[in-house]
């Protein structure tokens, strides 16, 4: 998986009204999982998906408010796609 598939993927289930405990947790894991190609891919977007999106991500637990958590996720990737230059 490359960054930008990792991030439309993402953008992409916001947009289809994802926004619940399984999205954070799906992000998390496949940046975790993925996070060494990524680095070699890009090491800055790297480090940039890495000091943001698990921050974003932790403050989704059941119960909590999703539409803040949604709104946000969606901000920072649409941030990261600039980065890219996507």
């Amino acid at each position: 998986m490359t960054i930008e598939d990792f991030l439309r993927k993402t953008k992409e289930q916001l947009e289809a009204g994802a926004k619940d405990n399984d999205l954070s947790i799906w992000v998390e894991d496949t940046l975790c999982d993925n996070y060494y190609a990524f680095e070699k891919e890009n090491a800055f977007l790297a480090a940039e998906m890495n000091d943001y999106l698990p921050d974003i991500c932790e403050q989704m637990e059941p119960g909590m408010e999703s539409e803040k958590f949604a709104s946000e996720l969606l901000e920072e990737v649409d941030r990261l796609l600039k980065l890219a230059g996507k």
